[in-house]
Parts: C-alpha cells; structure tokens; sequence
C-alpha cells in the first residue's frame, strides 16, 4: 500500500511510516514483521527522545511474544534513558 511506498522514497517520513507499518503487523499478530519495521524506525531517528516510543514498543513486542527478556530488558532501557519518566515505558 501507501505506506509500502513511503519507506522507499527518501525523506524525513520515512520513520513515521516504518512506526506505521509496525503498528499494522503488531495489529495482525505479525510479530517479525513489526518488530523488523520497528528496528528500521529506531535506526532512522537520530533523536532519542523520539526513538523512546518505537525502543518501548520493541520492548514490549520481545518481553510478550518473543519472550527474548534481555533484548526486552535492553529496549526499554534506552526508552527511559533519554527520558526516565517515559510513560509507554513505566
């Protein structure tokens, strides 16, 4: 779809979109998927402020359904580290 051709066009939308796409998979219990769409959205966001929301979704997404705990442990950790009080996170 439109988000599908988003990704690959260059700009600054391209992180929302990955964080889009994420959601969507998450939505249909396509784990891989969303997690992979989440990591592309960490990756192009040189801010960590706004990589806090997608680091605390991955968090989650691992801890719930990969059961990878230390991963989990990792992500949320550099969800709270730019903001301690990070509310997706607590």
């Amino acid at each position: 779809g439109h988000l599908q051709e988003a990704i690959k066009l260059p700009g600054d939308h391209r992180g929302q979109a990955f964080k889009r796409l994420a959601e969507i998979h998450g939505r249909a219990g396509r784990w891989r998927d969303a997690l992979h769409h989440l990591k592309s959205a960490i990756e192009l966001e040189p801010d960590p402020l706004q990589s806090a929301d997608p680091h605390a979704s991955m968090g989650r997404v691992l801890r719930d359904r990969s059961q990878d705990v230390l991963l989990a442990r990792t992500c949320f950790q550099q969800a709270v580290e730019p903001d301690p009080r990070h509310r997706q996170t607590l």
